[in-house]
């Protein structure tokens, strides 16, 4: 079988590798010079910079994680405990906020305590909207002091325009039980956490996990731009080649530009889908154990810092700075007084950085994937599903689609 996979980021690699170990005639096709997608790595000296956004890896996928250290040997990464921190009143307190609530000032913690205790959360009354559901789930104490104030400046929206479709297994979600024990058990927290550990290469930065990926696809060309995809019967002409299948792993907007007679209501609901872009900054930054830092303060402009020279023992000091939209250097680093221009190494903008969900995404997300699965494309990966995935999860997506795919062509 020819398959044409369309976007060389990580999950359009490990898609691409998986079906070519899987004795398919696979092609895959990477606009940029450089492959990787949102996973790619600049080396500026000493300093390794993640530009979009820093990328750790740790999986609950037991046939991820064998893959990937089998490719990259667990011995060429560093495995940590995260080191989470909140800045709060000009303080720093243990992430997640709502299990960390012994660290606040008693006055604070009780009142978040009391909130939280008091919430019913009957599912005949779960908001579906994210702001309402911020105070439905955890009450106004920790909503007010944190979670709101947070998520506004990485959203950058209205939160009552947010659905809650995506909070199950991305946001840590306590019982009662759970903030009990976090007050009397110091280390409850960490074990409850997702990615509470995680590994990180020791040099190179995650590109280097990009390119033992890459070594594992032999048919591949970067720094061409696809026309147009077209459906002709049981094929698919990319270009004018004929191909037995499509897959695509770039996002929405740019795979409606190439699908060819791409039906007017599929394009509309495509147009609706909305993002958001992020600016990320590294500046030189004496080292610590801290793994991420969250700002929900307005009077900070980044909204999370990303330790980056932290995460492996051998790269020198640095982090860097996140804000969501397009800014300058100067915007980021508003209210960090320990961050001079002389800090400065390196910038970076992501246009496509992080899905928003809003309250229609879901029946906008309906039509699109009914049409692609009519037309039997197949769409991999976060911005090609919409969906907020992680290195890992990218690469699990990618892997069930080859799984289904595969076991479609071998049933009679």
């Amino acid at each position: 079988m020819k398959i044409a996979v369309i976007g060389g980021g990580i999950s359009g690699l490990a898609t691409a590798a998986k079906l070519q170990s899987s004795g398919c005639d696979v092609r895959l096709f990477e606009k940029n010079e450089r492959f990787g997608g949102l996973c790619k790595t600049d080396t500026i000296g000493s300093y390794v910079f993640d530009r979009h956004g820093g990328h750790v890896f740790n999986s609950k996928h037991p046939e991820v994680k064998k893959w990937v250290f089998d490719l990259l040997p667990e011995e060429n990464w560093q495995f940590s405990s995260r080191v989470g921190r909140i800045e709060f009143d000009g303080n720093f307190i243990s992430y997640p906020f709502e299990l960390s609530l012994s660290e606040l000032p008693h006055k604070d913690a009780t009142q978040c305590i009391l909130d939280f205790l008091a919430c019913s959360r009957k599912p005949e009354s779960k908001p579906q909207d994210f702001r309402n559901w911020l105070y439905w789930m955890f009450g106004k104490g920790i909503a007010d002091r944190y979670l709101v104030p947070y998520n506004e400046k990485i959203w950058n929206r209205d939160l009552s325009e947010i659905s809650i479709c995506w909070v199950d297994g991305k946001m840590p979600l306590p019982s009662d039980e759970d903030l009990v024990m976090s007050i009397l058990d110091p280390q409850f927290k960490e074990k409850n956490m997702p990615h509470s550990t995680f590994y990180y290469p020791k040099c190179g930065g995650i590109q280097v996990l990009i390119d033992a990926i890459e070594s594992q696809v032999s048919n591949k060309v970067a720094s061409y731009t696809i026309e147009k995809v077209e459906i002709r019967g049981d094929s698919y002409l990319v270009d004018g080649e004929s191909f037995d299948h499509v897959i695509s792993t770039i996002p929405l907007p740019e795979l409606a530009k190439i699908v060819v007679d791409l039906p007017i209501q599929v394009r509309t609901a495509i147009e609706r889908l909305q993002f958001n872009s992020i600016t990320t900054a590294l500046f030189k930054y004496e080292k610590s154990k801290v793994s991420w830092v969250y700002y929900p303060s307005k009077d900070k402009g980044a909204h999370r810092m990303v330790c980056q020279g932290n995460l492996s023992d051998e790269l020198p000091g640095c982090v860097a700075l996140e804000k969501t939209g397009t800014w300058e250097v100067s915007d980021l680093t508003k209210g960090f007084d320990e961050i001079s221009p002389s800090d400065f190494i390196a910038k970076s903008w992501t246009h496509y950085g992080y899905p928003v969900y809003d309250l229609s995404f879901e029946a906008n997300m309906a039509i699109i994937t009914d049409y692609f699965r009519e037309m039997d494309i197949g769409l991999v990966g976060r911005f090609a599903e919409w969906k907020y995935y992680n290195m890992d999860t990218c690469i699990k997506a990618g892997f069930d689609y080859c799984d289904a795919l595969l076991s479609k062509v071998a049933t009679p």
